[in-house]
């Protein structure tokens, strides 16, 4: 790589514009106001806005039982509002409520599933209708798993119980 040889040194001073000079501020002379503006008076006041409520007074006046009664509303009246049934609308049965409609109780089968060496699982709707099921089981031999699928099944809970009777019995090749 070549350098120039003057390369990384500063430029002669005479070639650096020269620095700038401060000033010192000029101070103004302040001039009086004319005289016709004194001989008008004062200048009107602008009023101040301050974003506060004028003060109110101490205490109010005493009230007579006249006012008082006037002064009385009754309470509003209870809003009646009619229950979906009044308008066509079924209730929703308790088990479709839960988020649970194929009746399916996951606790259970998870747990199941832990017992028999279930470790991934996944079950599927078949579009001409039923239910498979498919799931991945340890076996005795390290790194290898055994598959099993059931369905179609008529409904998820049929084939989920297919695939945990076939799992809990032992395979020939597991030995």
């Amino acid at each position: 790589m070549y350098v120039p040889p003057d390369w990384g040194t500063s430029p002669p001073a005479s070639t650096l514009a020269p620095r700038p000079q401060t000033v010192p501020a000029r101070t103004v002379p302040r001039q009086a106001p004319p005289a016709a503006t004194w001989a008008q008076g004062p200048a009107p006041r602008v009023p101040v806005v301050r974003g506060q409520n004028a003060d109110q007074p101490e205490t109010a006046p005493p009230q007579s039982a006249v006012t008082a009664a006037a002064a009385y509303t009754p309470p509003p009246v209870p809003v009646s509002i009619p229950s979906p049934r009044a308008f066509g609308v079924a209730d929703v049965p308790e088990q479709q409520a839960g988020g649970n409609a194929t009746g399916t109780d996951w606790t259970t089968v998870r747990q199941r599933m832990k017992e028999v060496g279930i470790v991934a699982f996944k079950v599927l709707e078949l579009p001409q209708g039923g239910w498979r099921f498919v799931c991945d089981v340890r076996t005795t031999q390290p790194g290898r798993l055994r598959r099993i699928e059931t369905g179609p099944a008529a409904t998820e809970a049929e084939a989920i119980t297919l695939a945990l009777a076939e799992a809990g019995r032992p395979d020939a090749n597991d030995r």
